[in-house]
């Protein structure tokens, strides 16, 4: 407060007026570039983002339901283990499964070490028509053209 009576004492009337309607207009001024602008600006961010997120939830939604759409009606409880089922599923599509290992939860790894790509295609899909969860399949080409070398997790459904 000296400091302001020190500014205004050396000054005629009408400069201290000027300087009173000065800070009266600089004040609110400030508070609002320094407040009410960031604010105002964060807002309409904040609602454009908001509107953003709503049309792409929007846009999930109509995917969702597409692909509920094209999904099969229900998978076939097929009837037997799961090593079972996944035997006569390799049997079916002429596959010659190397090696099935049994693990924890009731999951299989599957190894095919030589199938046409075709056949491990419909083999996969017979598992999952046949109740099978596959949780992760690999395919790698091999030597000759339209063979593969296929390893699988599978699962039962629960």
């Amino acid at each position: 407060m000296k400091q302001l009576d020190k500014l205004l004492a050396g000054r005629t009337e009408s400069e201290r007026l000027t300087l009173l309607v000065g800070a009266l207009v600089a004040i609110p001024l400030f508070v609002w570039l320094l407040v009410w602008q960031p604010l105002l600006s964060a807002s309409a961010s904040a609602e454009t983002k908001l509107a953003q997120k709503q049309k792409s939830h929007q846009w999930m939604l109509g995917a969702a339901a597409q692909i509920k759409a094209l999904a099969p009606r229900g998978t076939q409880r097929a009837l037997g283990s799961p090593s079972q089922l996944i035997t006569s599923a390799g049997r079916e599509q002429g596959i010659s499964i190397n090696r099935i290992e049994p693990q924890s939860g009731g999951r299989f790894n599957v190894w095919i070490a030589r199938a046409d790509y075709n056949a491990a295609v419909r083999f996969v899909d017979v598992l999952i028509s046949s109740g099978l969860v596959v949780e992760n399949a690999t395919m790698a080409g091999v030597d000759v053209p339209g063979i593969v070398s296929v390893r699988l997790t599978v699962g039962a459904s629960e």
